[in-house]
């Protein structure tokens, strides 16, 4: 699955940061389930830095703007499933070392911040050398942006659905966005993959599954595509997300393809952790894009 938040290990280069905020505020979320044994997640709190960091002092452009806006669950049913959810999050937001091993959200928000920036201000210096007194060549190269929001997609029958949706602009005729989703099976503790969810045999069923309903849409750029790892569950079915330029011309932007429960449910494995979730049971068949 893509990482997103990739950062490079840097000095920082300037004697100035500007001061950032993060907000948090709480908000309690009912749960949908009448059953108290299921897991789920209760209460979220936001996270959120708008911050902007011109290159010059002497000028407000160039500049790099950076705005995140986080959903993090606050409470759980259990203190362990809370744990294995905020991991998912943080799994879902970091390259594999700059994660270090810690689901602490709060402090995940605040080092990026202070990366991006620190980053920002290396990749400027570079940038002076290159231009020199060109300031109009600086502020089309220089003028960064970024954004990332991470949401809860689903919290019902003990599953869990997540997504971290990005969008960076470094220059250049459009910037690049993607947006990654995973779903965790609150009751086991456990993620939910392809493997663990399909028959090794269904796969290939799946894959045509998804080609047939975009052929009536989209013109792909290779219809011999993989089923995505990028996917997430809901009452609606499974959905599978694929980024601009990842299966179809750019100008389509993100597809997403959801196959109703009432297509999939007999190609659900044996083992897999949802196999008696009500979700095969009571879920309305409704397949199509979101």
């Amino acid at each position: 699955m893509k990482r997103v938040w990739h950062i490079k290990n840097s000095v920082f280069m300037a004697t100035t940061v500007p001061l950032f905020a993060i907000v948090c505020s709480c908000s309690a979320k009912p749960e949908t389930t009448a059953e108290k044994d299921i897991q789920s997640i209760t209460e979220y709190k936001e996270i959120k830095v708008d911050t902007t960091m011109s290159l010059f002092a002497s000028y407000e452009k160039p500049d790099c703007h950076l705005k995140l806006n986080f959903e993090v669950p606050t409470k759980a049913t259990s203190k362990n499933t809370l744990e294995i959810v905020k991991t998912m999050i943080a799994s879902l937001t970091q390259d594999g070392t700059y994660a270090n091993g810690s689901n602490d959200l709060d402090a995940m928000v605040r080092n990026y911040t202070k990366s991006y920036i620190r980053n920002y201000l290396e990749e400027g210096n570079d940038a002076i050398t290159n231009f020199g007194n060109d300031m109009r060549a600086a502020e089309t190269w220089m003028s960064y942006e970024e954004q990332c929001d991470g949401k809860a997609l689903y919290n019902d029958n003990g599953i869990f659905s997540y997504s971290v949706r990005t969008y960076t602009y470094t220059g250049g005729a459009h910037g690049n966005s993607n947006n990654c989703v995973a779903s965790i099976d609150l009751q086991t503790k456990s993620n939910i993959s392809l493997e663990t969810l399909f028959n090794a045999a269904a796969l290939e069923e799946v894959r045509l599954m998804i080609v047939d309903y975009l052929n009536d849409d989209y013109q792909l750029l290779d219809e011999e595509f993989d089923v995505t790892e990028n996917f997430y569950l809901s009452d609606k079915g499974v959905t599978f997300v694929y980024d601009p330029f990842e299966i179809a011309a750019y100008s389509y932007g993100e597809i997403a393809v959801t196959l109703g429960w009432d297509s999939l449910r007999t190609l659900i494995a044996d083992s897999s952790p949802i196999i008696d979730n009500p979700l095969l049971m009571q879920a309305d068949s409704i397949g199509g894009q979101l």
